[in-house]
């Protein structure tokens, strides 16, 4: 599978990915990683970055890339990420009417118009569900997860940086609360949304399991537990330009540890053994952060330590899996995460079984 996957991105790549954002402002896991991978991707793969655009520039360059624009209502937030999914689906550039009128988008149809269309937050997802979500793949959906007009769901204000990976792959977005009732988190009370959580749980209840819930949701507890009561698991969406490294062409070869050890011939003595192992090996902001910022460390190689990644990204992302494989030391090693497929709690799986197969 992930040789047919590599293969898939090598025809899928040709065109090459084009457009490349500069997240450092808002990157907390690595502030730096945008520079390392376009420093990488200009010394390994030949890539030429050219200087920084606005949005403006962007609109008008890439003005054959979207075929209209879907208009969503600034002041009712499930309308923008109905307009989210609508991108993906159609093609579309999502806007507010500001916007509209900032990018000179006067001459640009107008395919979708969400304003007043929707009563409510829940109306807009319950009309998404029934007119997009058919249209969406059935094992991979995107939580926003971001506080809006009242409503606070914790928030971290990266679970949004891999939004444009959801696009590209026309992935159903939303931002509804997992906690029915009030959570505490971090010293503070998040308050219970118990109509957003049904509307939630229709919604996952849909999906082909496992299916992959990009993206997030504070508080972090309620998020996990309730996306693996569904059988599904979790993949943060705290990684920018996800769709830039889609896109890029990988080299079709095996990925090998560089050394093997071999069980049987290992003899065990009277003594504590420590291994070695890194946290947040399930998501792909470890893999876009460097592990954060741990790759780059100079005493990297020194010991040995277990680098925890999930096979289900290496498959998504073969150049990042080929970047870490080559640039690997001796006593560098790749582990599967806990899960194997992302971050789910196994306690809390309806089928593990299933799961696992």
């Amino acid at each position: 599978r992930v040789r047919r996957r590599l293969q898939q991105c090598l025809v899928d790549g040709r065109a090459g990915p084009r457009l490349y954002l500069d997240t450092s402002a808002v990157n907390w896991p690595n502030p730096a990683a945008d520079g390392y991978w376009r420093t990488w991707y200009t010394a390994h793969k030949g890539f030429a970055f050219e200087p920084p655009i606005d949005l403006a520039a962007v609109v008008k360059r890439f003005d054959g890339a979207f075929r209209g624009l879907v208009v969503y209502d600034p002041a009712r937030d499930g309308s923008r990420w109905v307009a989210m999914t609508l991108a993906g689906l159609d093609d579309l550039l999502p806007v507010t009417p500001e916007l509209q009128a900032q990018l000179s988008l006067a001459g640009k149809p107008v395919v979708q118009d969400l304003r007043g269309r929707f009563d409510s937050d829940l109306a807009a997802y319950a009309w998404a569900a029934d007119a997009l979500l058919p249209r969406c793949p059935a094992n991979a959906i995107y939580s926003a997860g971001r506080s809006h007009d009242g409503v606070k769901l914790g928030g971290d204000p990266t679970s949004t940086l891999a939004a444009d990976f959801g696009v590209a792959q026309r992935m159903f977005f939303f931002n509804l609360s997992f906690s029915p009732k009030p959570t505490e988190y971090y010293g503070t009370t998040v308050p219970g949304y118990a109509d957003q959580v049904a509307q939630l749980d229709a919604l996952l209840n849909r999906l082909r399991r496992p299916a992959a819930v990009w993206g997030w949701c504070e508080p972090e507890g309620d998020f996990a537990r309730r996306v693996s009561a569904h059988g599904h698991f979790v993949v943060c969406g705290s990684a920018p330009n996800l769709s830039f490294h889609h896109g890029v062409p990988a080299a079709p070869k095996a990925l090998r540890q560089k050394r093997h050890a071999e069980p049987l011939a290992a003899k065990l003595e009277e003594k504590t053994y420590v291994t070695v192992l890194t946290n947040e090996g399930d998501t792909p902001k470890a893999l876009v952060s460097e592990y954060l910022r741990g790759w780059s460390e100079p005493e990297r190689g020194k010991v040995a330590v277990n680098w925890l990644v999930n096979p289900h990204l290496l498959a998504e992302f073969p150049v990042l899996a080929e970047h870490y494989y080559d640039t690997a030391t001796d006593n560098d090693y790749f582990e599967c995460a806990v899960s194997g497929a992302g971050y789910t709690l196994l306690s809390a799986l309806p089928d593990t079984e299933a799961f696992g197969a």
